[in-house]
């Protein structure tokens, strides 16, 4: 029996609360902000002027301490509702989680970070989605010299329940880590990997479906740059670059433009990594 978009709303609904339950663990000076946005836009409309006002609710929270014998974990998470009173008023919300725990390992370190950006209602530029992430990484302290190099497993999953372009991304990354002070870090990383479409199939040449499932492969090069101003207000300035090659692409002109979908999946998917992959918390230079 195929599945509704009402059961599958249901599943992405229970799945996102059990991840946010890890929120409630008993945490030591927690730090919580809640807050309300209202914006209006005027624009013409049909020969008169048109009003959209949009309403938001968000949240922020944030929760660090020490596990002991060198470890620690770092958990953030952020939501956000927003309301547009237009003649027919819609709803958009969006939450974001990331837990990190980082214990010793013999005379080198684990890392373990998971994360989550989902969707129940949709955004205004796209519809409801469940986007897991993970990754592990283990490091080579070297003493606890300034230049420390890694390897790490990352991965994620994308999931929408009313489209049709679920995807499963497995991959690996080398690359080093080079702290000359607690004020100052630096990353650069080569990361590959294989990206299988679930819901996607090939045609053939002469336009016929096949039981072929769409795969890419992709290759990037990851850089990081963070910085501790005074005590207590730390930056991170991240970017990569990087190609994709598609089995989906062998009867596509190469003069042809990425197509729509492609282009909206890669850049919600960098825009997710660059916010969270690869932090150098200032415990890591303690």
């Amino acid at each position: 029996m195929k599945k509704g978009p009402y059961l599958k709303r249901l599943i992405l609904a229970i799945a996102a609360a059990c991840i946010f339950s890890v929120g409630s663990l008993h945490a030591y000076e927690p730090t919580a902000t809640l807050g309300v946005f209202v914006e209006q836009l005027i624009f013409p409309s049909a020969g008169r002027t048109g009003y959209l006002t949009d309403i938001q609710f968000s949240g922020l929270f944030g929760w660090s301490t020490r596990l002991g014998s060198g470890s620690y974990l770092n958990l953030s998470a952020n939501g956000e509702l927003n309301t547009y009173l237009y003649s027919n008023p819609v709803l958009s919300d969006r939450e974001q989680l990331d837990l990190q725990v980082s214990a010793p390992f013999g005379s080198n370190r684990l890392d373990i970070t998971a994360g989550l950006d989902a969707s129940m209602l949709g955004t205004l530029v796209s519809p409801a989605y469940f986007n897991p992430d993970w990754q592990l990484k283990y490091r080579l302290e070297r003493g606890r010299r300034k230049l420390r190099p890694y390897a790490a497993y990352v991965g994620y999953y994308l999931y929408q329940p009313d489209g049709t372009e679920d995807a499963l991304y497995q991959g690996g990354e080398v690359g080093f880590l080079y702290n000359p002070s607690i004020r100052r870090g630096y990353q650069v990383g080569l990361e590959a990997g294989m990206e299988n479409w679930t819901e996607s199939y090939l045609f053939d040449a002469a336009g016929n479906p096949t039981q072929e499932g769409r795969r890419d492969v992709l290759v990037k090069v990851n850089g990081e740059v963070n910085g501790l101003l005074g005590f207590f207000l730390s930056w991170t300035l991240d970017g990569q670059a990087g190609l994709r090659w598609s089995n989906a692409n062998r009867y596509v002109n190469l003069q042809f433009r990425l197509s729509r979908n492609l282009e909206k999946l890669a850049g919600r998917r960098e825009t997710q990594k660059a916010r969270r992959d690869h932090c150098l918390y200032p415990a890591d230079a303690i």
